[in-house]
């Protein structure tokens, strides 16, 4: 399992982690009518170098 391709993303490294958040993508939403849709992603995904490996990252927010 791996990210969407996607552009506009934000990346970062953390300690042995490449995390990669958000970006932007668009879908043909039809065969016949060849109209686009952007989609808006706000998910994060870590990518380990030495595997290559994807993995979701999963978060919760809290509060305060």
């Amino acid at each position: 399992m791996w990210p969407t391709p996607r552009s506009a993303f934000q990346h970062s490294v953390f300690q042995d982690e490449i995390l990669l958040y958000g970006g932007y993508s668009k879908v043909v939403s039809s065969a016949t009518n060849s109209s686009e849709k952007g989609i808006v992603h706000s998910d994060m995904w870590s990518l380990d170098p030495r595997t290559w490996e994807w993995s979701k990252v999963m978060f919760c927010s809290a509060y305060f």
